[in-house]
């Protein structure tokens, strides 16, 4: 078996310290390595989805929940009172529940998302419904101190934060 030629080697090996060095220094965003080598590296790193700081699992690993609340007012019918996604997990795996909680946060960054996509879903094909009332829930979690001291678990919640987001109707036409 016959070697490549050297320059193809020293090629190669350039490319994997590149590589590796933009791995172990893009986590940490902050420091003073990765803000001067940024322009070199923020592109590659981004283009190959390789881009995470460590601000997704320290210093707070958990973000907050954020819930929507619901009521829908239908026809001749009680109102229906629900949230999504719904507290706890209701799934056998925990990452289920966890896309859900992903997904109530995209829903909730812009009104197009919350009118287009959660609305939308709400309304379906049922004929009954007349309208949607909509609140953002955000619930704080427990401090670093509370969890240590055994006075809270992680995913306990201490207060939520509850907004106002309207009422949406929905279409008449179907």
């Amino acid at each position: 078996m016959q070697l490549p030629r050297p320059w193809i080697r020293l090629l190669i090996s350039g490319f994997l310290i590149f590589h590796v060095f933009g791995v172990l220094i893009t986590p940490n965003q902050g420091s003073y390595l990765f803000q001067s080598l940024s322009s070199v590296y923020r592109p590659y790193m981004n283009f190959f989805g390789l881009a995470h700081s460590w601000g997704f699992f320290a210093p707070e690993p958990i973000s907050p929940p954020m819930y929507i609340d619901y009521v829908i007012e239908r026809k001749d019918l009680p109102p229906v009172n629900g949230r999504f996604p719904a507290e706890g997990s209701p799934f056998l795996f925990r990452d289920r529940q966890n896309r859900r909680m992903s997904l109530s946060k995209f829903i909730l960054s812009t009104d197009d998302n919350i009118r287009n996509m959660f609305v939308r879903y709400l309304c379906g094909d049922a004929k009954d419904i007349l309208s949607i009332q909509l609140w953002r829930v955000v619930t704080t979690q427990p401090s670093l101190k509370m969890v240590q001291t055994g006075e809270k678990k992680m995913t306990d919640p201490v207060d939520s934060k509850i907004e106002v987001l309207g009422t949406y109707y929905c279409p008449e036409t179907r």
